[in-house]
């Protein structure tokens, strides 16, 4: 068990240094990763996108309604900015690909014949993809959706968002929201193609989604202790 689980690791290692090669996306490779960005992203957006809008209306009126009702109104879309854009919708990002694509398509290669960890590069290099345009997707429209409710549609509220926004995003911030981000994206990419590289049927999905989701939270532990600690 400890040897399989080493080797996955050292699997998932190299997906990842393969994704970075330029060469691992010559010949017919480079038209099947094209073909595989566009059914990852693509597809996902729409449902991504109405979920997203979804979850920002909901936290965004129980916030604004609590914060009310406390006094503490002037702090509520500090709050909000920070709860979705920096926290959950990157981890809703990377668990809606990994439903969506990521273990599908890993359980469809593994039943289907052995692959070399570079052909399951383009099918990666999807999923990071993927995750990154649904995390800047999400956070743009949960932005627009967080202005709205505070200020309207007047844009006399730009000035005062623009600087809770400087605020918020510092450096610092950018930089942990970034990193987060990538190895989520990372992680859902080379969690569920490690045992596919190897030549090795995929367990069950839920086997495969409980090990993702213990790296998924674990990676926002970390970004939170590194934000506010």
């Amino acid at each position: 068990m400890a040897r399989a689980s080493i080797r996955l690791w050292v699997l998932a290692a190299q997906l990842i240094v393969l994704m970075l090669t330029p060469a691992s996306y010559g010949g017919t490779r480079a038209q099947s990763a094209m073909q595989q960005l566009v059914q990852a992203s693509l597809p996902l957006l729409p449902g991504f996108l109405v979920l997203s809008a979804l979850i920002s209306v909901v936290l965004v009126r129980i916030v604004l309604a609590a914060a009310s009702e406390l006094g503490v109104s002037q702090f509520a879309l500090n709050l909000l900015i920070r709860t979705l854009v920096l926290e959950l919708l990157p981890l809703i990002a990377a668990s809606f690909v990994a439903l969506r694509y990521s273990l599908v398509a890993a359980n469809a290669l593994g039943h289907e014949r052995s692959y070399t960890p570079l052909d399951v590069v383009p099918f990666c290099s999807a999923c990071v993809f993927a995750v990154l345009l649904l995390a800047v997707s999400g956070a743009l429209l949960a932005s627009v959706i967080a202005y709205v409710s505070v200020y309207g549609l007047s844009v006399w509220g730009l000035a005062s968002f623009n600087t809770l926004m400087a605020q918020i995003f510092t450096p610092t911030v950018m930089v942990v929201l970034g990193c987060k981000t990538l190895l989520s994206a990372l992680a859902v990419a080379v969690v569920p193609f490690s045992a596919v590289a190897d030549g090795l049927v995929p367990r069950s999905d839920l086997v495969v989604f409980a090990r993702l989701m213990a790296i998924l939270l674990l990676i926002e532990l970390l970004s939170l202790v590194s934000n506010y600690y």
